[in-house]
């Protein structure tokens, strides 16, 4: 097995499950860390300050333009580049996905109630059990 493929399988296996792994120095002096707390410093070292409205679109699973606009409107903070490109703090962008994802809860679960009280739910599951 080469030296690259060696370092893969350590990084996989460092990766996953569960427990706690010991990182040694050059001198012998190891720490021992979780999984969980290399998994999450690998995961903050790897975020980004700032996206383009291209990749926070990608994030939202949303239009490009649809992006632009939480930006000209304020509802996503964003910064303009000198070259007058459009850059949306990578923070902000995760709270507003984590905002949108609880509201389309709360709305899911208040259709839900709303079809239960008119007996609507339970119409539903007797026609499909015909």
């Amino acid at each position: 097995m080469t030296e690259t493929n060696e370092q893969i399988r350590a990084i996989r296996e460092l990766l996953s499950g569960r427990g706690s792994v010991t990182i040694q120095a050059g001198d012998g002096a190891g720490i021992t860390v979780s999984k969980a707390a290399v998994r999450a410093a690998i995961l903050e070292a790897d975020t980004p300050e700032y996206v383009t409205t291209e990749e926070a679109a990608r994030l939202l699973n949303v239009s490009r333009p649809y992006v632009v606009k939480l930006a000209d409107t304020g509802e996503l903070p964003s910064m303009t580049t000198q070259g007058g490109h459009r850059r949306i703090p990578y923070d902000d962008l995760m709270l507003y996905a984590d905002e949108m994802k609880r509201v389309r809860r709360a709305a899911l679960q208040e259709l839900r109630a709303m079809g239960e009280e008119d007996g609507l739910y339970i119409k539903a599951l007797e026609e499909a059990a015909k």
